[in-house]
């Protein structure tokens, strides 16, 4: 016996029960009106939907991290940095060991020329020469000098000591609480 197709005019999706595919189906039973289901995005599309070409970097408007990196889901449904994946689509691959450095210091940039594949010590070592010297501020307002921000050795990332206890204290709390 053939597989038999959706019942709803103009879908020639296979189908699931009651004679319609699975989107038309969940449709009906969460009582919605049956509409047309629209077609799947690639990933190229997602992944073009999401970046704004503008000057010269190529800024990520989607989901990001605290960090200021962004996040993408692939193809394979695995979250890789759209940075990452940009430079993998558009230039070569990545070679193993090596992460990407933005050239342009805009961790949200996901031109391809702005990316260098580096060895994280080449890519730690120049973060806090081009980044984090450079913020004279946290988040916050607090002054980054000498007394207040403490340089963690393995990343070469400067914290803000006043933030970093109110953080460690907040957490207490909510820790005493539960």
């Amino acid at each position: 016996m053939g597989k038999s197709t959706c019942s709803f005019e103009g879908c020639d999706k296979n189908t699931m029960g009651l004679g319609l595919c699975s989107g038309h189906y969940h449709q009906q039973r969460k009582g919605k009106p049956l509409a047309p289901i629209k077609p799947k995005q690639t990933t190229e599309q997602r992944f073009w939907a999401k970046v704004k070409q503008a000057g010269d970097c190529w800024e990520w408007t989607g989901a990001a991290t605290p960090k200021g990196y962004g996040n993408f889901r692939n193809g394979d449904a695995k979250t890789v940095g759209p940075h990452r994946w940009a430079y993998e689509a558009l230039r070569a691959p990545i070679p193993p060991g090596l992460e990407i450095d933005h050239l342009c210091q805009n961790t949200l940039c996901v031109n391809p020329w702005h990316l260098e594949p580096v060895p994280t010590e080449v890519n730690n070592q120049r973060k806090p020469l081009q980044v984090t010297r450079l913020q004279v501020v946290c988040s916050e307002g607090h002054a980054l000098d000498r007394e207040n921000t403490y340089v963690q050795q393995s990343t070469g990332y400067r914290y803000c000591r006043i933030c970093s206890r109110r953080r460690q204290s907040e957490y207490a709390a909510r820790k005493r609480v539960a």
